[in-house]
């Protein structure tokens, strides 16, 4: 592989993790909303609630 279409893969792979990583943070907002909105309703337990959310933030 060329240098040019190594910079050019490179750049590439960096603009996709970015990519990734903004679909992530939007994905784990999304379920941090619905996880408030089932602890206001009663769904779930302030323990379950805090659970779930330390287990999104380990994902991001």
């Amino acid at each position: 592989m060329s240098s040019e279409n190594l910079e050019k893969h490179t750049l590439t792979c960096e603009k996709h993790q970015k990519t990734d990583t903004n679909i992530n943070k939007k994905s784990n907002s999304i379920a941090l909303n619905i996880l408030k909105e089932r602890y206001d309703k009663g769904e779930i337990s302030r323990t379950e609630f805090e659970k779930i959310k330390e287990d999104l933030k380990d994902r991001s």
